[in-house]
């Protein structure tokens, strides 16, 4: 329960600081209605859809395939200052496709849902704020169609648009589905703790012990396993194998040993992949289960 409670305040925290205020300001019903949508897309990837379906939640069911490059993003399609709600797969450099699009009807007070595609059905967005739907019907006919957003519905429009492609600044669902924390740190960069409450004020902390520390000089910041943030250490004693890659069919290249009686070593995690910690062992990449360890932010040992 603790985790899917994590998953939720970490997509509304960030869904929140991506959004931009309007001289009508309904950005606060906006972030709410965005991060119900893409909670149960971060909780389906934890739980590897094992409760429910994308379909279930409104989404494509392409997602159902879990690919490692399932993001989503704020950004202002149609300039009205209320950013719409992108859900795809970015693949890094400028490349992304998109299969749910999202924008927010102040009339209704919900998100509206433009677009939904699939395996053969995605979108992008051009530099002037058209949409272009790429998709076929089958093996031998293909179609492209364009849209803008007018009013929080969309309207079709002639072709073809040829600008550059609107490259949304994404964020990975990966990030969300890992460990993660709230910690704080200071201008020096230097790791304070983690974070406990804030107040207006002050923050609590916790490092060995819980504390306050003044907010000037200090951002909160939320660290992820996907990044390559905080430590790992085995759960309990035993041998745990250290596999190649992060797939469960991959070799395993040798052991990490919790004795009983001892204090559990503890690794720098390297990045994360579903279900795995990725670490340095021996010199060379190595991945770990995520069952058999626990992550933190810091070595408190």
């Amino acid at each position: 329960m603790n985790r899917i409670l994590t998953i939720l305040l970490a997509t509304a925290v960030i869904l929140s600081a991506c959004s931009h205020r309007t001289s009508q300001d309904f950005s606060e019903y906006r972030d709410m209605a965005y991060s119900d949508i893409i909670s149960p897309l971060v909780v389906g990837y934890s739980t590897h859809w094992d409760e429910f379906s994308p379909k279930d939640c409104g989404l494509s069911d392409v997602y159902g395939y879990e690919s490692p490059c399932a993001s989503f993003a704020n950004c202002d399609i149609d300039g009205d200052g209320s950013p719409e709600l992108l859900i795809g797969d970015d693949f890094g450099d400028g490349k992304y496709l998109l299969y749910d699009i999202f924008t927010f009807d102040a009339k209704s007070g919900s998100a509206a849902h433009l677009l939904s595609g699939g395996e053969r059905d995605s979108f992008t967005i051009n530099g002037s704020g058209v949409i272009c739907e790429t998709g076929s019907n089958s093996a031998f006919e293909s179609f492209v169609r364009y849209y803008k957003i007018e009013n929080a519905a969309l309207k079709e429009i002639e072709g073809p648009v040829t600008e550059d492609l609107m490259i949304p600044e994404f964020d990975k669902v990966l990030r969300y589905v890992a460990p993660t924390m709230y910690v704080a740190v200071g201008s020096d960069g230097e790791l304070e703790g983690q974070l406990i409450k804030t107040f207006d004020d002050c923050y609590l902390i916790e490092v060995q012990d819980t504390v306050r520390i003044p907010k000037e000089g200090v951002e909160v910041q939320l660290w992820s396993a996907y990044d390559g943030r905080g430590v790992i250490y085995p759960i309990s004693p035993g041998e745990y194998k250290v596999f190649a890659a992060g797939d469960i069919d991959s070799d395993t290249i040798g052991s990490i040993i919790y004795e009983s009686g001892y204090v559990p070593d503890t690794y720098p995690c390297k990045g994360y992949a579903p279900g795995r910690f990725k670490i340095d062992f021996d010199g060379r990449e190595g991945y770990v289960a995520e069952s058999d360890f626990s992550w933190d932010y810091a070595d408190r040992f």
